[in-house]
């Protein structure tokens, strides 16, 4: 099992807490470089370096974590042309894209230099969705290696858009056991509401969240709600609490080496989104004895939670999970068997422990005979369209012809700035050009 060389790719920025792949590499990569595992992070990363929670942390672990900042190449193909000559360099026998863009488009050069690529599919989403479209069932050349699905519905998605059969794995990110957990409290005795994860209105719909949870605190009593996490909607979230004078309180992001401290601060953990893959948090949470109450969905919530036996689903924001709280307040016992039966099922199927023994299986598996050769890096990339499900994360470097007139155009201003006095002091004062 020993020393295969394994390489890991992600995305970081400042204050980038409360993503669940991210947390999950973090555990991850620790245990299999403790399993005997060379492990090489690659970080594409915004923003200042020294700000980006999960590069710190590696960097803190001892791991050698290579960094490309977007500033410094904001364009796909110089992002893959990084990412190759980081493999040329390190020359893995498997390279994990996980959810890294360029690290797909990169695919046909490991594949040809024999690395095996892994693609990992976290969320029944749009992105999730092309990825399986262009590089599971899209042309040989740009296929991974392997996928790797969350959850049972991805691993059925996956199996259905795989012509050529290419090895799919079922592996939950799960997560660690806390030594202690939580003991649900007495009939009467106030019931605490959580919601840890993305502070985002897009697929975790928090605004509905935080009113759903206040309807709850409003009509039952002893009934305590609270939200933590960071994202791109953490500013109406706090206005919204505000405004409304919601019942909720809102405490901000914690580090994933807090969540189960956290998670103690609790007895339900409520999860209302459209859509997921499979949550950590939901297994974080259930870990640590919280009784999950989730919204029904296609994805991996009914796979995990059985309803009346380790949690509870509903059926809506409003009624339905109103009717959920009032049931597990007024029914202490009910409440302890499921908060018992939640932790079991994280031990028999989701922990840590076991998972990451699976992902170790793989790549072992993976990097058996693979015949390595040096991984050449292209002079010009030759891509495909770009995808408009990969947003922003696809962004391409534009026509020669339009970068020469941009940087012709530049040049002229400069110099005019240069022999015409009165035209730079213009532009320092920022007025308009006469012209």
């Amino acid at each position: 099992m020993g020393n295969i060389s394994v390489a890991f790719c992600a995305y970081d920025r400042p204050g980038y807490l409360a993503g669940g792949p991210n947390t999950w590499l973090r555990r991850l990569l620790q245990d299999l470089r403790e399993m005997g595992f060379e492990v090489h992070p690659l970080v594409i990363h915004s923003g200042e370096v020294s700000e980006c929670p999960l590069v710190g942390f590696l960097c803190e672990q001892g791991f050698p974590v290579a960094t490309l900042a977007r500033s410094e190449e904001p364009y796909v193909e110089g992002q893959v042309d990084w990412l190759l000559r980081q493999a040329r360099k390190i020359r893995p026998s498997v390279f994990v894209a996980n959810l890294v863009c360029p690290a797909f488009y990169a695919t046909p050069w490991l594949r040809r230099a024999g690395i095996r690529v892994v693609g990992v599919f976290h969320s029944d989403e749009p992105f999730c969705h092309t990825m399986m479209g262009r590089f599971v069932a899209g042309e040989d050349r740009w296929r991974f290696s392997a996928s790797v699905a969350v959850s049972q519905r991805l691993e059925g998605l996956l199996a259905q858009s795989n012509p050529a059969q290419i090895p799919v794995r079922r592996i939950p990110c799960g997560a660690p056991l806390p030594d202690t957990f939580r003991e649900p409290g007495s009939k009467n005795a106030s019931l605490r509401l959580l919601y840890l994860g993305r502070i985002a209105e897009e697929q975790k719909r928090i605004l509905a969240v935080a009113q759903a949870m206040h309807r709850a605190a409003s009509s039952i009593p002893c009934v305590v709600c609270e939200i933590i996490g960071n994202g791109p909607d953490a500013r109406i979230l706090e206005e919204t609490i505000q405004n409304e004078q919601l019942a909720v309180h809102y405490t901000g992001p914690v580090d994933p080496s807090d969540v189960h401290a956290t998670c103690l601060r609790g007895d339900i953990f409520v999860l209302l989104s459209d859509y997921e893959g499979l949550p950590i948090a939901l297994i974080e949470a259930m870990g640590c004895g919280l009784v999950p109450v989730c919204l029904a969905e296609k994805s991996g919530i009914a796979e995990v939670i059985e309803d009346g036996v380790n949690g509870l689903i509903v059926s809506d924001r409003d009624e339905s999970f109103v009717a959920a709280i009032r049931r597990l307040q007024e029914d202490p016992e009910f409440l302890t068997r499921l908060s018992h039966n939640a932790r079991t099922t994280v031990e028999r199927e989701y922990s840590s422990a076991i998972n990451h023994r699976r992902w170790a299986d793989l790549l072992n598996e993976l990097a058996t005979n693979s015949a390595r050769t040096s991984v050449r890096v292209p002079w010009h990339l030759r891509l495909p369209p770009p995808e408009p499900a990969f947003g922003s994360e696809d962004l391409r470097r534009p026509p020669l012809c339009e970068r020469l007139s941009q940087q012709t155009s530049e040049a002229w201003m400069r110099l005019r700035l240069t022999i015409r006095p009165r035209a730079r002091l213009r532009a320092w004062l920022g007025f308009p050009s006469p012209h």
